[in-house]
């Protein structure tokens, strides 16, 4: 009777991020660091029994893994994934070993190979090239890796062509799932949630649309940040009040909270961008900002005929417009009660944007 192989899982987080310019594997996505969402996502695969950690030097990460996953250090550093990979195996009694990369946040249960007895490797093409930082390895490579090692040979695509490696070509709409994050510019993408501006004139009934529409949203689970921007001044603190006494004597920043809520105060020189208000959000999925007009957001018009007015959004950025007046535009026109109308086109947004991410 043939004994069951093993499935252990490595995840690559020893690398330097020198085009990223700090360290990939701290990097928050979705409330979770790349680390911590690499060691969740090959935790929940059934037949991995065990997750490593490539940390590449030993003091890297120190701190930050669960105490149920293993972290291996290099023994030739330097030397790049294949450095990981040999340590892992060498950590684990596995027959088989997963490998990602902690630069892909978007890897998925569908695109994890199968074993095959007939491959050593198993991994994809994607443009008509092999990625070897996603996919299955054979203990069997473990002599050829220490080999290549020690003669001060890393090149990963050298060990496909030395073993019987299965090349799988990645149909185009997975692709955007192995895509990794190098870059600030590629992690500002990601990190940051899709925002809708909601437009219009005051008294137009902005607010009391987007009163109506929240609880359509919500009840699709969508986290929701609203970011108000108000053309006068104001003042959310009282006089008497701890904080108004604080702020008085000079205090630069102060928090208050409960056990529900929590709120920031503090002074800006000038007007702060939707970009600058959202890194303070934690982490949410959708961001409507009332307001903000003259930035360059996708847009939904509110336009009421009681409120006469030519429309403020541009036809590039309006994806949708409210209003009872009549106005011939290439978007969806809707009604005050087409709230699932509205609804709907938001998360389609939504679900485009998250797309977009994935191609990126």
């Amino acid at each position: 009777m043939c004994k069951e192989p093993k499935f252990a899982a490595v995840l690559l987080a020893g690398g330097r991020s020198r085009r990223m310019g700090k360290d990939k594997a701290t990097l928050e996505f979705e409330g979770l660091s790349l680390l911590d969402r690499g060691i969740a996502f090959w935790k929940s695969i059934p037949q991995v029994s065990q997750v490593i950690v490539a940390v590449g030097r030993s003091e890297h990460l120190a701190g930050l893994l669960p105490e149920d996953v293993i972290p291996v250090v290099d023994r030739y550093p330097g030397l790049g994934p294949l450095a990981g990979i040999q340590m892992a195996f060498e950590a684990c009694d596995a027959d088989y070993l997963y490998v990602s990369a902690v630069d892909m946040p978007f890897i998925c249960s569908p695109i994890v190979p199968a074993a095959d007895p007939d491959y050593d490797v198993i991994c994809y093409n994607r443009h008509g090239l092999s990625e070897p930082l996603f996919g299955l390895y054979s203990r069997a490579v473990l002599p050829i890796i220490n080999t290549m090692l020690s003669a001060g040979i890393s090149r990963m695509k050298l060990l496909l062509g030395e073993v019987r490696t299965k090349y799988i070509d990645m149909a185009p709409e997975m692709l955007p799932f192995l895509s990794n994050i190098n870059t600030p510019a590629a992690y500002a993408m990601i990190a940051q949630p899709p925002v809708i501006t909601f437009s219009g004139r005051s008294g137009s009934g902005k607010t009391t649309f987007l009163e109506k529409l929240i609880p359509l949203l919500k009840a699709e689970g969508l986290k929701i940040a609203i970011l108000k921007h108000d053309a006068h001044h104001f003042d959310i603190d009282k006089p008497g009040k701890d904080t108004y006494r604080f702020k008085a004597a000079g205090a630069d920043v102060i928090t208050i909270n409960d056990n529900s809520k929590c709120a920031i105060i503090f002074d800006v020189e000038k007007p702060p961008t939707v970009d600058e208000l959202i890194s303070h959000l934690p982490p949410v999925d959708l961001v409507i900002t009332e307001g903000f007009k003259t930035e360059h957001h996708a847009k939904i018009e509110v336009n009421r005929s009681e409120v006469p007015t030519a429309l403020l959004a541009s036809k590039e950025e309006m994806i949708a417009l409210v209003t009872d007046g009549d106005f011939d535009v290439d978007v969806p026109v809707l009604s005050f009660d087409d709230l699932e109308k509205c609804r709907d086109i938001v998360l389609d947004f939504v679900a485009n944007y998250k797309g977009k991410l994935h191609k990126h």
